[in-house]
């Protein structure tokens, strides 16, 4: 029987305080690490007895903060405790982030001297040096290496060749959009041997126009599913909206809540523009027959559409249609869920796609009744200060955004039939630090733009002016 008590000895070095380890309810591999009676962490360990991953839940000491230098020692530490028989593992990345440390170790191939992802151990620490959590990336795999090789230079061409982008109008801030070239399809590598790879599309399949429906003679109310038979249970105004609780059933005062997407089954909940009293988001609790159609594809569309022209008349002019997957409705005798269809609207101001504005209505085909809506309302007044014509060409944006980018050579892997991880050598596009996270390119200044997500308050958007790149 195998004892987790050497693991026990290793990680102790690292903890504070003195610790033990018991097995985990869930999964036989897992134990729990245990201060006395308080848990600190956990192990996951393989067949063999080595530790696969570890996470500590200990709070953060009050230790002085350490250097890079001083928290590569303790990473190279704790690997040393656990693999000290390491080779061919190198320190491939260490990221700082505003709380912890990140480093990534990954083998490195000895041919061509390149590292092989999903590779080697990942860390995280804490700015004092405590190990937050440990993973191992160990599995079987092979290298599949070819006498055919193509130089960067014409792997760049490929790659420029497939290159494509599409002239959006980009938020930028809570005020304000600007006209950008954005990607809109490229490769995700070129294979060093020059076959075919797979492109990235960035943008839907979108139709060329709404279709024209014939307006709907029923109240907005009717074309959700709400008759006469459904009782308002409640009211409330918040935030500039009205939210209403419709529902067939008996349902005690104060048993339900007003955010929408909280689950209150057998109600229907409506929240309007308490201003101007439009309707901006519908989201249905009720329950539906399953396996059961009651209208197709086309009738469903047409809900759709007709509602949402009722809520935006210019729906016809103003939105485009994204294409539905039609194999996704061919019968399923055994579908465990009620069936519905999903329509996505994409805003257009004056024939430009608006990034990211999209309205979506959810139809039942059970019943024909709206399971789910959203109106992203158009900020007319914003849009119309965007300048509508570019400055510059398709052509041009390419050249400014290809300038601050060159191919580098990188092994690349998938997972064969076998389960063994397989790589192979292609060229990677590697933008300049300021460009390689952009977004596009204005298309009146010529700068880059892109986007710093995970901001506790939204998106950021950074502009980098060209004339300042190297």
């Amino acid at each position: 029987m195998r004892t987790i008590e050497p693991i026990v000895t290793k990680l102790q070095p690292f903890f504070a305080v003195p610790i033990k380890a018991s097995r985990g309810e869930e999964e036989e591999e897992t134990y729990e690490i245990r201060n006395g009676q308080t848990g600190v962490g956990y192990v996951l360990v393989n067949r063999d007895g080595d530790l696969e991953s570890f996470h500590s839940s200990v709070e953060k000491q009050t230790e002085p903060r350490l250097k890079r230098a001083d928290i590569e020692q303790q990473a190279e530490a704790f690997l040393d405790a656990f693999y000290p028989n390491r080779q061919g593992i190198e320190l491939y990345a260490f990221t700082e982030l505003n709380n912890a440390y990140l480093l990534s170790y990954k083998l490195r191939e000895a041919k061509h001297g390149l590292f092989l992802p999903n590779s080697g151990y990942s860390l995280e620490l804490s700015l004092e040096g405590e190990i937050r959590s440990f993973n191992r990336n160990a599995h079987t795999y092979k290298i599949n290496y070819t006498d055919q090789l193509i130089d960067s230079e014409t792997a760049l061409q490929q790659f420029l060749d497939a290159l494509s982008f599409e002239l959006t109008v980009l938020k930028v801030d809570q005020t304000a959009f600007q006209l950008v070239y954005q990607v809109n399809e490229q490769l995700l590598d070129i294979p060093i041997d020059g076959t075919f790879s797979a492109s990235l599309h960035e943008s839907s399949l979108i139709e060329e126009r709404v279709l024209d429906v014939p307006k709907s003679e029923l109240t907005l109310y009717e074309q959700i599913g709400i008759t006469s038979a459904y009782q308002l249970l409640d009211k409330q105004v918040m935030d500039g909206r009205r939210v209403e609780l419709w529902s067939r059933l008996e349902i005690q005062s104060g048993g339900y809540s007003f955010e929408l997407e909280a689950v209150d089954a057998g109600i229907i909940k409506l929240a309007f523009d308490q201003e101007t009293g439009t309707l901006l988001q519908v989201s249905n609790w009720e329950t539906s027959p399953m396996n059961r159609r009651k209208i197709g594809l086309d009738q469903a569309r047409e809900k759709a559409i007709a509602l949402l022209q009722h809520v935006y008349p210019q729906t016809k002019e103003s939105m485009r249609i994204e294409a539905v997957d039609k194999s996704i409705f061919e019968d399923d005798d055994e579908q465990l869920t009620e069936p519905t269809v999903t329509f996505y609207f994409h805003y257009f101001h004056n024939g430009v796609r608006v990034d990211q504005a999209v309205s979506y209505c959810e139809v039942s085909l059970s019943t024909g009744n709206i399971i789910y809506f959203l109106f992203d309302n158009p900020p007319i007044d914003q849009l119309n200060k965007v300048q509508a014509i570019p400055s510059m060409n398709e052509e041009e944006a390419k050249a400014i955004y290809t300038q601050q980018l060159e191919m580098e050579l990188r092994f690349v892997g998938e997972w064969n039939q076998d389960g063994v991880y397989t790589y192979s050598l292609s060229y990677i596009p590697a933008y300049s630090e300021q460009a390689q996270n952009a977004d596009g390119v204005d298309a009146h200044s010529g700068r880059f733009v892109y986007v710093e997500n995970e901001m506790s308050d939204g998106d950021v958007l950074f502009v980098s002016d060209v004339s300042d790149m190297e």
